[in-house]
């Protein structure tokens, strides 16, 4: 069986997070306005496929296989998540099961993986993980990114 984080594990998850996205951080290449860079740190953190899209689903960087029509949809999805749970949501040809839904993000589980769409102020965090990454650390991670950087940067 998989064990779940316990609070001290998500505690630590979120220090190290922090770390390297921190302005002080020693990797310089999450302070630059490419984007590629940041999906691909968001990637070493365990997810599989990140893409980071503007609100009207312009892609700025993905990693298959998320296209613009899946973008533009989960930001619908967001306006309406009450939609978007009864369709269930669709990413790389796989349906997922919404267990989460709200203004500002949602989560979709099929089996041991998930689908993460995080909103932001001009853009929408979207990410896919498998079963080494559990979905509460995933969904922590990627608010964290929102809240704790993306913010910042006035995205």
């Amino acid at each position: 069986t998989k064990k779940k984080p316990n609070d001290q594990e998500s505690l630590a998850f979120q220090r190290v997070f922090l770390r390297l996205f921190s302005p002080l951080s020693p990797f310089p290449l999450l302070h630059t306005m490419s984007w590629d860079p940041h999906a691909q740190q968001l990637t070493k953190q365990g997810f599989t496929h990140v893409a980071l899209a503007g609100l009207d689903g312009t892609i700025w960087t993905s990693n298959p296989p998320f296209t613009a029509e899946e973008a533009k949809y989960f930001v619908a999805g967001l306006a309406d998540p009450n939609k978007l749970r009864a369709a269930g949501p669709k990413a790389g040809g796989k349906k997922y099961f919404v267990t989460v839904a709200d203004s500002d993000h949602f989560v979709g589980k099929q089996g041991g993986n998930g689908l993460i769409v995080v909103k932001s102020k001009q853009c929408v965090i979207i990410a896919l993980h498998d079963d080494k990454l559990a979905t509460t650390n995933a969904n922590n991670l990627a608010l964290t990114f929102r809240d704790q950087y993306m913010a910042k940067l006035g995205y």
